[in-house]
């Protein structure tokens, strides 16, 4: 997806990318630049880093534990699950970062564009506070930077909007990245901006061999014809409201549980002993769920089909809390 940041460039004549720490956005050389969710994906590569700037991340941030919680919680801040989005407060701190890097590393006249995850993927699947997002929007407008939103993970109706932005803020940016649901897996990604982002490109400067595929399109076609005739962005919304409160219910019987967090059907568990994501995973196995890590944390995810049914939420409830009982005796 190295086509955003050649983009960016092109429209604002600057050079510098600002990313955030735990983002994922490819691993493609340019892409590699961006990405900092492990090292592993850019080591021995002799990749240039990009600018990073810190994304918040709530649950460690010890100025919020200092003011006594700011409106955060076990419990994700989701209708039904727990208190309103709005409740949650911030320290500004992330803010306050951004504001200093571009005093001391990358000046806004040499930055492009800030991109960033609205809800951080491999990250952890962070769910930014209320606020976060419209900042970065007020200070890409003061620099003249490009705001990009990178939805390959989150995008598509997965966190029970089209896109998970629209979830949490009325911002939109210069550039929205999507791929993989877009098309139900099939290998097909692509990118829409703002009106004029393409006006000081001539023909030729992009491009591709795989470019307009009519079997990706044909993919991506039939993908979304059947999101909307199954409703499935609203299941997406239920379920995801089901899961998140079932697995906070098992907060009283497995204490470890630090978090739930998320957003549809974007759902992590963070836990406060070491190993016990990796010990879950490897039991949840053994139950037929197919989990994942996520982030640096102890953090697990969980990524249902939108079509999922509410009696398969149940049963994956119950797995879950079987898998527990192992990983976390």
């Amino acid at each position: 997806m190295l086509v955003r940041i050649k983009v960016a460039r092109s429209f604002t004549g600057k050079r510098n990318v600002i990313s955030v720490a735990g983002g994922y956005h490819g691993r493609t050389f340019g892409a590699m630049s961006l990405t900092t969710s492990k090292a592993v994906y850019r080591q021995t590569f002799g990749v240039d880093p990009s600018v990073v700037a810190t994304y918040p991340y709530c649950l460690h941030c010890p100025t919020r534990k200092a003011a006594g919680g700011m409106g955060y919680g076990v419990a994700p801040c989701v209708p039904g699950v727990g208190g309103e989005y709005a409740d949650r407060k911030c320290c500004g701190t992330p803010i306050q970062e951004l504001h200093a890097l571009l005093k001391t590393q990358s000046h806004p006249s040499e930055t492009a564009a800030i991109i960033v995850e609205p809800i951080l993927g491999e990250g952890g699947f962070l769910v930014p506070p209320p606020g976060y997002l419209e900042e970065l929007r007020t200070v890409c407008d003061r620099h003249d930077m490009m705001l990009i939103f990178d939805e390959v993970q989150s995008g598509v109706g997965r966190t029970g909007s089209w896109w998970a932005h629209q979830g949490l803020t009325d911002v939109q940016p210069d550039i929205l990245v999507f791929a993989k649901g877009i098309a139900s897996g099939f290998p097909v990604a692509g990118l829409a901006t703002r009106h004029d982002a393409f006006d000081k490109m001539v023909p030729g400067m992009m491009g591709g061999t795989y470019g307009g595929s009519a079997l990706a399109c044909a993919a991506a076609c039939g993908t979304l014809r059947a999101i909307r005739e199954d409703d499935m962005v609203a299941n997406a919304g239920r379920r995801g409201q089901q899961l998140m409160k079932g697995l906070v219910d098992l907060k009283s019987k497995y204490p470890t549980i630090a978090e739930v967090r998320g957003r549809g059907l974007m759902v992590a568990v963070e836990f406060d002993s070491a190993g016990a994501a990796g010990r879950l995973v490897e039991e949840g196995f053994r139950e037929d769920l197919l989990l994942i890590t996520a982030g640096t944390k102890e953090t697990v995810r969980l990524l249902p089909p939108l079509c999922i049914s509410e009696d398969e939420v149940d049963l994956a409830l119950r797995k879950m809390d079987v898998a527990m009982g192992r990983a976390l005796s």
